[in-house]
């Protein structure tokens, strides 16, 4: 999964990046530090292994929401696009 984004304000909470398959079936991965790691205000890409996901707890035969962002915070976040890419590299 890649994710092309521009952050505007950075998080003051951990942001969570879910791919959910269902009631209590989901994949949750810690992308703070990922999305921060870029600094503010310029265009960026985040891709993420499908089999991170699938670590964290997700049946990849059954997605039904491929991106749920989530944090008890703030931030200012602007995305593109979202989209299932090969070669991605490690986990967040």
């Amino acid at each position: 999964m890649t994710l092309t984004y521009r952050l505007d304000k950075k998080p003051d909470a951990p942001v969570l990046w879910t791919m959910s398959c269902g009631d209590n079936c989901n994949g949750k991965l810690d992308i703070t530090n990922a999305l921060t790691d870029g600094g503010v205000g310029s265009w960026q890409e985040l891709s993420v292994p499908l089999r991170c996901f699938v670590d964290a707890g997700l049946n990849e035969t059954a997605i039904n929401a491929p991106m749920i962002l989530e944090t008890n915070g703030t931030m200012k976040l602007s995305v593109s696009r979202i989209e299932v890419t090969k070669g991605a590299y490690a986990c967040p």
